[in-house]
Formats: C-alpha cells, structure tokens, sequence
C-alpha cells in the first residue's frame, strides 16, 4: 500500500499508508486528529524493507517500524 503526506494545519506534515482510491480524502493527524488534506507530493512505497523518504522530517503511523518510539508511549 502506498504512503501519502498529509498536512495537518496544527501540526505539519504527517504520513499515512492509504489505498490509491482513497488517497485525495482527507486523513486525521495522528496527534491531534483534525481532518487534513493531502500534500502536493506523490505517493512513496516500500522496497526491500528500506522506505523511500524516510528520515526526511516526515512522522509516520505508529507501529511503522522505521521511527523511535517516543519516549512514555
């Protein structure tokens, strides 16, 4: 499934695994759940376990494995 970026007006720039069909439709930020629009970007996906993107500033879902875990989650 692809990743997609999200905006949240609050708290920035987030990323979301989402379906191609539902990739346009608003996603909750995950910190603090406003309905925020896709970013202007294309979508990345997994490759060899490696995630095309990662480590550029962008917040993953929990549990996506490639980001520390916060400290008290």
């Amino acid at each position: 499934m692809p990743l997609y970026d999200y905006t949240c007006p609050r708290c920035g720039r987030f990323s979301a695994f989402r379906s191609m069909a539902m990739h346009d439709q608003p996603q909750p930020c995950p910190e603090c759940g406003t309905e925020s629009p896709k970013a202007l970007t294309g979508p990345r996906f997994i490759s060899g376990g490696a995630l095309s993107g990662a480590g550029q500033g962008y917040r993953h879902m929990g549990g996506c494995g490639c980001c520390p875990t916060p400290t008290g989650a």
